[in-house]
């Protein structure tokens, strides 16, 4: 077991006032960048700012000869929560101003699906299979129980794991998601399929897919950009097309 996630300093128990807007950042969006209000965009002054970008990449063998990239950090006491990824994302593309939020109290887990970043191996094409790999994962980890975060495809695969290995699931954060194969998932909606067929950069995909037009949520945007792209050294790749097939028919299935 790959268990030499980096040691952090216990910081000061946040008080009741900053535990509320913890929970209120969870549910406005964790991590996905989504817009938020100033005062949630607002880092508390007792948050380490770098548990986030400082977590090296790490990597897990879930059998097979296949290693998972996971970033560890946070406190080491506490239920860990599996943060898992949208379409096409990795580890690059959690915000840390929410990731550090939660570190203050708990493990944080990020860790990439099989062929994703760096994680090793062709991505699965089901939902199923995407699950299995993550609660291999957990299992190898040794952890016993713990909270996913499911942001998008993510949600699809955390509520596969509750499912299939409920007695490692506590709680179920999902965000922006549905259930596999249901109504509506079959395709991605005309103006979607507009911004992913774009010859544009990833990032100004990134904008017009999680924000409006406006100029307060394009300022927004440009600020999670910003934040997302602080890290500048041991960043995983961009997702590949390959990448992008698999998981779109694991969505639809």
């Amino acid at each position: 077991m790959d268990n030499h996630y980096p040691k952090t300093t216990p910081t000061t128990p946040i008080s009741s006032d900053r535990r509320r807007l913890l929970k209120g950042a969870v549910l406005a969006g964790l991590a996905a960048g989504l817009p938020v209000s100033t005062a949630l965009a607002q880092t508390p002054p007792n948050a380490p700012s770098d548990l986030h970008d400082a977590a090296p990449t790490r990597f897990q063998n879930i059998g097979g000869n296949i290693q998972l990239a996971y970033r560890r950090f946070g406190k080491e006491q506490g239920t860990p929560v599996v943060c898992l990824q949208h379409f096409t994302g990795t580890m690059n593309n959690w915000d840390p101003i929410h990731t550090n939020r939660l570190a203050q109290e708990r493990p944080v887990i990020l860790v990439d699906y099989r062929g994703v970043g760096r994680s090793e191996g062709q991505t699965p094409d089901t939902v199923q299979a995407l699950a299995a790999d993550i609660i291999a994962f957990v299992q190898a980890q040794g952890l016993q129980q713990v909270d996913l975060f499911g942001f998008s495809l993510g949600g699809f695969v955390s509520q596969q794991i509750a499912l299939d290995a409920p007695e490692l699931v506590r709680r179920l954060i999902l965000v922006g998601t549905g259930p596999a194969g249901g109504e509506g998932m079959q395709e991605f909606s005309p103006q979607v399929q507009a911004i992913i067929g774009r010859n544009s950069s990833p990032e100004q995909r990134r904008l017009d897919l999680f924000f409006t037009s406006s100029a307060k949520s394009r300022a927004a945007g440009e600020e999670w950009l910003s934040r997302i792209s602080a890290r500048q050294i041991d960043r995983e790749p961009e997702s590949t097309p390959e990448v992008a097939q698999a998981q779109l028919a694991a969505v639809t299935r």
